[in-house]
């Protein structure tokens, strides 16, 4: 299995037999309560005859998953492109010369502008 660092791992449960499963015939008897208490903390696989079929996890569960998802999309958009990673380079090195300013000055400056 991949490694994924630890600040991704807090919010996306991975996969993996730790994971608890549960059959298509016992899941057809849970109501809704009992859904919602059963993916609390972890997504359940769902299986028939020990073959995984699906996973069902909590409704925040998909958000935190979905907003990695879109995070890790627009880093790599930034790293392929060419001229966003000569910009990103150029701040880096301005940072670490020292050649900052402080919020308050950049609001200062673009209030100034009328931005």
């Amino acid at each position: 299995m991949p490694q994924v660092p630890s600040e991704i791992q807090a919010n996306i449960a991975l996969i993996d037999a730790r994971l608890d499963h549960i059959g298509v015939s016992k899941l057809r008897q849970f109501d809704s309560k009992a859904i919602k208490e059963s993916t609390h903390e972890k997504p359940l696989v769902i299986r028939h005859r020990d073959e995984p079929l699906a996973v069902l996890m909590g409704c925040q569960q998909y958000l935190a998953l979905q907003n990695q998802l879109h995070s890790a999309l627009n880093t790599i958009e930034i790293l392929s492109n060419k001229k966003e990673m000569a910009l990103l380079r150029t701040g880096l090195k301005q940072a670490a010369a020292g050649q900052v300013e402080s919020l308050a000055d950049v609001r200062r400056s673009l209030n100034n502008r009328g931005l």
